[in-house]
């Protein structure tokens, strides 16, 4: 008959142990918070791999023998529990190893005030806290939505128990979808606060100071964000109010945000034209940098403090940004509530106004996000001049490789609306690319090359030349000829 032991390793075999990866390493996560000789009793046989497992330890044979000496303390255990037992025969007992005590299986004895020796303790060793009785009311129906009136949460999904009321939901336990995603908007709200501040606080106080920017360029950049900022901060405030009330009152009136977001969203429709001229900011910036000098080097300086922590020119897109993300979030809020809760008709409205202040604004933040597109690659690309030009568009970027008689190099490729650039990486440490080649896409043609050694090939045909390039898959390839063939015919037409 096998031992008690021994189905305590089966147990121990066939129970699942947590993984956690790192990177691509998988880590088996298996940790002794005992003693290791006073495990020993509970040693069983190797298993087929030649490893010998513990009770919450798993380490290899050679490695135990070598460092733990188990032959020496087994042979010892084993004496010492064959003295016991001839004492004992009719009871149980504790077993004593190195001075500690490891409880055998056994009825816990009651104190004299009525507590126990030790808690009920299962095969592993573990203590198994006595099971909870369910009742029917405590099973989630699956059916009931979280929001909708007379929904109940049960002590199953709930750690801090049962709340039957039909509102007590957000009222007692302010943890719920609705919860949450006000206070994400809570927290990026501060975050984009704090965006602006680099802009209308940080900036100002550098180009003040130094005098550099010409008094034109400081009227357009701080009349169109000044205003954005100080409508935030009040934004801001009325959002940590309304979550310390959600927080900490009882009352189920302030357990909802849709009301607050439409009403800061009905008043962001007059911010509609500043936001449309921040395309003329971002100019007004450029150029200034590419004819002031004095400027640039302040331009740049500023740009490395840890205020700013992404390029300036990004802090300029952040308000269109800002507006997507609301859409974003309130979509999602949406989803959740049911047509009854409380808060679903503000969100609702609140997610028609801000659809339609982005259709307002569409053309200009596309218009504006690949001005600043063309500013940050004309930084990137070294040896080539005057990137940023009106009706320019930016259309795609990837690696290519081109392929001559010495072999295939890889190549980084910008293609623009009139243009096609290609580059290598530069020496140094940024991330910048050194510029190899220009082509009009006026005179160049494209033509499919045959495939060769598992890369997809295709002919750039300029005046001058002819280059070799792969793709490393057919749906690459066709996505940078179709693309490349469209912007060619359109030139050629």
């Amino acid at each position: 008959m096998p031992s008690s032991a021994d189905n305590s390793m089966n147990s121990l075999r066939s129970s699942p142990r947590p993984m956690i990866g790192y990177g691509n390493v998988e880590t088996r996560i298996i940790e002794a918070d005992y003693p290791v000789a006073n495990s020993l009793a509970s040693i069983a046989s190797n298993d087929e791999s030649g490893h010998l497992y513990l009770s919450g330890r798993h380490t290899s044979t050679e490695q135990s023998r070598e460092e733990l000496n188990i032959d020496e303390i087994h042979h010892e255990t084993e004496e010492e529990n064959s003295n016991l037992v001839q004492e004992t025969k009719s009871e149980e007992h504790h077993i004593t190893l190195n001075g500690e005590h490891e409880n055998t299986a056994r009825e816990p004895e009651p104190l004299v005030n009525g507590d126990l020796i030790e808690p009920p303790v299962n095969k592993q060793g573990f203590v198994t806290p006595p099971p909870a009785a369910l009742s029917d009311s405590d099973v989630d129906d699956p059916s009931q939505d979280v929001f909708s009136e007379g929904s109940s949460i049960s002590s199953i999904s709930s750690p801090l128990g049962t709340y039957k009321s039909d509102d007590s939901l957000d009222r007692k336990l302010p943890k719920g979808t609705a919860y949450h995603v006000a206070r994400e908007i809570l927290q990026t709200e501060r975050t984009y606060v704090k965006d602006l501040e680099v802009i209308t606080i940080a900036f100002r106080n550098t180009v003040f100071e130094k005098e550099a920017l010409p008094e034109d360029v400081k009227e357009l950049l701080f009349s169109n964000f000044d205003p954005l900022y100080d409508f935030h901060c009040l934004f801001l405030d009325e959002l940590q109010q309304r979550l310390s009330q959600w927080e900490s009152e009882e009352s189920y009136e302030h357990h909802k945000i849709g009301d607050i977001v439409l009403s800061n969203l009905l008043q962001m429709k007059k911010f509609i034209e500043v936001i449309k001229n921040h395309e003329k900011v971002l100019l007004a910036l450029y150029k200034t940098t590419k004819n002031s000098v004095e400027f640039e080097k302040i331009y740049k300086e500023f740009e490395l403090q840890p205020a700013c922590y992404l390029s300036f020119n990004a802090f300029i897109l952040k308000p269109s940004q800002r507006l997507v993300y609301y859409k974003f979030i309130l979509e999602k809020l949406v989803q959740y509530y049911t047509t009854g809760h409380v808060d679903y008709q503000d969100t609702k409205a609140a997610l028609q106004e801000i659809a339609e202040v982005l259709g307002e604004l569409e053309s200009c933040t596309k218009i504006l996000e690949n001005y600043q597109k063309l500013i940050e690659l004309e930084r990137d690309l070294i040896g080539l001049e005057n990137l940023v030009q009106e009706g320019r568009q930016f259309v795609r970027e990837g690696c290519l490789q081109k392929i001559s008689r010495s072999g295939s190099q890889a190549r980084m490729f910008f293609l623009f609306s009139d243009v096609l650039v290609f580059t290598s990486r530069g020496g140094n440490v940024t991330n910048q690319f050194k510029v190899h080649g220009k082509f009009s896409l006026d005179s160049m043609k494209i033509e499919k090359g045959e495939d060769m050694h598992g890369l997809f090939c295709f002919n750039l045909i300029t005046e001058d030349n002819t280059y070799m390039v792969a793709a490393t898959t057919q749906v690459e390839r066709s996505k940078w000829m179709e693309v490349r063939g469209s912007q060619c015919n359109g030139a050629e037409n």
